[in-house]
């Protein structure tokens, strides 16, 4: 399978299914993990347990928003909505993106912040604190996850002006 060439294929969202998905992945693209994208529909919390373990084989992981996605779907005409359809469309508009990137910022950079937030949101008290009320308060997951990538670029920014540690204002516990 040649570069930006879709081939999709279901499999169950079951941790004992992940090794044969990205067999099937290496098999399919002859690519190492290192070298694969693979795209998926932030999916409330089902996506991350699939998301870390591709993360921690090597595989670039984007997580994308669900509602973009489909937009983009009914703009290519897409209506009917089954797994194949759906995951070509990811895919597709994955690609997209991707291709798409604003010159000088590195490829993959947003799915690394996302990553990072999604990391923070479940370790760090702060932007845990933050990301826990916006859920409460009903913001969907991925505008929760959003405010986090804010979050942590401030904390970023807080402690290259200051040349000072971080220092949590939440409790760690």
């Amino acid at each position: 399978m040649g570069a930006g060439k879709i081939k999709p294929k279901v499999f169950p969202n079951r941790r004992d299914q992940y090794p044969e998905l990205l067999h099937w992945l290496e098999r399919n693209t002859g690519e190492s993990p290192q070298a694969l994208h693979v795209y998926l529909e932030a999916t409330s919390p089902y996506h991350e347990p699939l998301a870390y373990w591709l993360h921690e084989q090597g595989v670039r992981v984007y997580v994308l928003n669900p509602a973009q996605v489909r937009f983009h779907a009914q703009g290519m005409g897409v209506r009917n909505k089954t797994d194949r359809k759906d995951s070509m469309m990811l895919a597709r508009y994955g690609i997209e993106r991707t291709r798409a990137v604003v010159a000088g910022t590195p490829r993959g950079a947003g799915a690394q912040a996302a990553f990072g937030a999604v990391t923070a949101a479940h370790h760090n008290a702060d932007v845990r604190a933050q990301y826990q009320r916006l859920l409460r308060r009903g913001k969907a997951k991925v505008a929760a996850i959003g405010a986090a990538m804010s979050k942590l670029l401030h904390i970023a920014f807080g402690v290259l002006k200051s040349q000072q540690p971080y220092q949590p204002r939440c409790s760690t516990g």
